[in-house]
């Protein structure tokens, strides 16, 4: 009896960690952001699986089209424009990198293909 209780105690233990672990494993896979403007105009996506970034203007005709950098500590190291921004269209590149980099996720709004980015944000990369 002691060794059948031990056993199904310790399968419950292991069904707890796969529950525990699945979810931060997966949430590292996307990495998502948006503009900071009252209806996020612009959108990125970080896919780990194939180290890709996405990048979609989600307002066509509002004059600004999206734009997305993965930087490491120090640098751009990748950036996405979404060049076609009166159509709320989307663009992606794909970006080779060392693991163990610690990355972050710019995501802004640019009225023309020189001016300030606007309505920014930063959004941590776990890798």
């Amino acid at each position: 009896m002691t060794k059948t209780r031990a056993l199904a105690g310790s399968a419950v233990l292991a069904a707890l960690l796969v529950v525990s672990v699945s979810p931060s494993a997966m949430a590292a896979e996307i990495t998502r952001a948006y503009t900071t403007d009252n209806e996020p105009g612009g959108m990125a996506e970080w896919r780990a699986h194939g180290e890709i970034l996405y990048v979609r203007d989600t307002q066509a005709g509002d004059g600004y089209h999206a734009w997305a950098g993965v930087y490491s500590d120090t640098r751009l190291e990748l950036l996405v424009k979404e060049e076609d921004g009166e159509d709320a269209g989307g663009d992606t590149r794909n970006w080779s990198y060392s693991e163990g980099l610690a990355l972050w996720l710019r995501t802004c709004l640019q009225k023309g293909s020189d001016g300030p980015g606007k309505y920014c944000s930063w959004t941590r990369i776990y890798t």
